[in-house]
C-alpha cells in the first residue's frame, strides 16, 4: 500500500472509530435494557409536561446563547446585532448535533457575511468554548461540596476538585501572558503572535473580560445543568437538586470527550451510572429500575433535542445558503 493510501486508510479509521465505539456502547444497552423495556417506560411520562419544558428550554437557550455571543462580539470590537445573530445561531445547531466545536467554526464561517474576519470570529468562539469549558468544571466544583459525587463506588469528589484548580490555573496563565504580551508589545515574537487574528481575543482579554463572558454565559449554564431535575418530573420522579448540579456537568464534561459523536452513547451510561442512586418516586417504590427510568429520560431528551435541532437547523442552513447564493 501507498503512503497516500496508508495516509487515507488512517484517516477513514479515526473517523469511523467514535461511530463504532457508540454503536458497541448502545450495543451493551440494548443487551442490558430490551428496547421493549425503554418504549414500556414511555408511559410515566406526562408528555405535554415534557414538550412545553423542551420547547421552553429550546427556545430560552438559544436566546441566551445568542444574547451572550452578540455582546462578547460587540465587546471585542465584532460588530453585529442581535438580530443577525440569531438565524446564523440557528443554522450551525444541524452541525451542533454532533460536534459542538465545528458547530463554533461554522458560526465564524457565516459571520464573514457580515464583514467580519473568519478568523477574528473564530478566535472570539475558541474564547467562548475555553469560557464555557471553564464554566462547566466550575459549576461541578461547586458541585462537589454540595454531595457526594460517585461512579461504580469511587468517590469523584477530589477528582473534579483537581480538575477544576488546573483549569483555574490555565484561566489565570492567559490573563498573566496577555498582560505580559502588552507590557512588552514590541518584542519581535509578540508582534509576530499580534499578526495571527485567531490570537487577537486572547492577547486583548484581561481578567475583565473572562469576568465578562463568565457572567454572560452563566444563564444557559445554569439552564444546561439543572435541566434534568425538570425532565425528571415530566416522568412523576424525582432527582434531588444538589445531585443534579453535582453529577450533570460531569455528564457534560464525559460527553465532550471525543471517543464518540457527540457523546453518543457515553453521555447515557454517565447518566445512569450516577443517578441511579438518586432517583426516587412512586413509580421506584412499586419496583421500576431506576437505571431503566434514567435511561429513558437521557434517550427521550436526546431524541427531542436532535429533532428540534435537525428540523430548525435545516431551515435556517438552507435560508442561508439560497441568500449566499442569491
Amino acid at each position: 500500500m501507498t503512503e497516500t493510501g496508508k495516509s487515507r486508510l488512517s484517516s477513514v479509521s479515526m473517523r469511523l472509530a467514535p461511530w463504532i465505539v457508540s454503536v458497541l456502547i448502545f450495543f451493551y444497552i440494548f443487551k442490558k435494557y430490551s428496547p421493549s423495556q425503554l418504549l414500556s417506560s414511555l408511559r410515566y411520562v406526562h408528555f405535554p409536561f415534557f414538550i412545553g419544558y423542551v420547547l421552553a428550554y429550546f427556545l430560552l437557550s438559544w436566546l441566551l446563547d445568542c444574547w451572550s455571543l452578540s455582546k462578547l462580539l460587540n465587546r471585542f470590537g465584532l460588530r453585529v446585532s442581535l438580530s443577525e445573530i440569531l438565524p446564523l445561531r440557528m443554522a450551525t445547531y444541524l452541525v451542533m448535533i454532533l460536534n459542538y466545536g465545528a458547530a463554533s467554526g461554522l458560526f465564524a464561517l457565516f459571520l464573514k457575511k457580515k464583514r467580519i474576519p473568519v478568523f477574528k470570529s473564530g478566535g472570539l468562539m475558541a474564547f467562548v468554548m475555553m469560557i464555557d469549558f471553564y464554566l462547566t468544571f466550575s459549576l461541578a466544583f461547586t458541585g462537589s461540596f454540595l454531595t457526594d459525587v460517585r461512579l461504580n463506588g469511587v468517590l469523584l469528589n477530589p477528582t473534579v476538585r483537581w480538575l477544576w484548580a488546573a483549569a483555574t490555573a490555565v484561566i489565570v496563565t492567559l490573563i498573566i501572558l496577555s498582560k505580559l504580551s502588552k507590557r512588552e508589545a514590541e518584542h519581535p515574537l509578540i508582534r509576530r503572535l499580534r499578526s495571527f487574528d485567531l490570537l487577537h481575543v486572547f492577547h486583548d482579554a484581561g481578567w475583565k473580560d473572562y469576568a465578562t463572558g463568565m457572567l454572560l454565559r452563566s444563564p444557559i449554564h445554569v439552564m444546561v445543568s439543572t435541566s434534568l431535575f425538570f425532565i425528571a418530573m415530566t416522568y412523576g420522579v424525582h432527582l434531588p437538586f444538589f445531585s443534579v448540579i453535582s453529577n450533570l456537568p460531569l455528564i457534560i464534561l464525559i460527553g465532550v470527550i471525543p471517543i464518540t459523536p457527540g457523546g453518543l452513547g457515553t453521555v447515557q451510561l454517565a447518566t445512569v451510572e450516577l443517578f441511579r442512586d438518586h432517583l426516587t418516586g412512586p413509580i421506584i417504590d412499586q419496583g421500576v429500575p431506576a437505571s431503566e427510568i434514567l435511561l429513558s429520560m437521557s434517550l427521550l431528551s436526546l431524541l427531542a433535542n436532535y429533532t428540534l435541532k435537525a428540523i430548525v437547523g435545516s431551515f435556517f442552513l438552507g435560508r442561508i445558503s439560497n441568500s449566499r447564493g442569491a
